[in-house]
C-alpha cells in the first residue's frame, strides 16, 4: 500500500495519489545512498521508482519481472546492492524472489 496511514484514498490509482502520500513516496526515496562502484540491481514495476533509481544510482541495473531477475541472475550472478519492491502488480513479489534466491542458495546476507 503507498498511501499514508491516514489517507482515505487507499483505493485511488497512483496518478490520483494524494499529496500526503507524495509526499511520504518522496521522502523514502530519498533516504538511499548507495556508494559509487556498487553492482545495483533492482525489481521494481514503478516507473517513477524506476526513474528515481536511474537517476540516483549509476549502472543500475532494473528488472521488471521475477522473471528478468533470475535470468540476469544467470547471466550475472554477483550482486552487491538489490532492491525488491514488495507491492508488484503482477503474480510474483520481491518476496517471491527473495524466497527463490534463498531456496536456491544464491544469496548471502551479511
Amino acid at each position: 500500500m503507498h498511501h499514508s496511514i491516514d489517507c482515505p484514498h487507499s483505493d485511488l490509482p497512483k496518478t490520483e495519489w494524494c499529496d500526503a502520500c507524495l509526499k511520504r513516496e518522496r521522502q523514502l526515496l530519498t533516504q538511499v545512498s548507495i556508494r559509487k562502484g556498487l553492482r545495483v540491481v533492482c525489481l521494481d514495476d514503478d516507473e517513477y521508482r524506476i526513474d528515481w533509481f536511474k537517476n540516483q544510482v549509476s549502472g543500475i541495473v532494473i528488472c521488471r519481472t521475477a522473471a528478468d531477475l533470475r535470468a540476469l541472475y544467470a547471466q550475472t550472478p554477483v550482486w552487491d546492492v538489490l532492491f525488491l519492491d514488495h507491492d508488484r502488480g503482477e503474480e510474483e513479489t520481491g518476496a517471491d524472489a527473495a524466497r527463490w534466491l534463498a531456496q536456491n542458495h544464491l544469496v548471502s546476507c551479511f
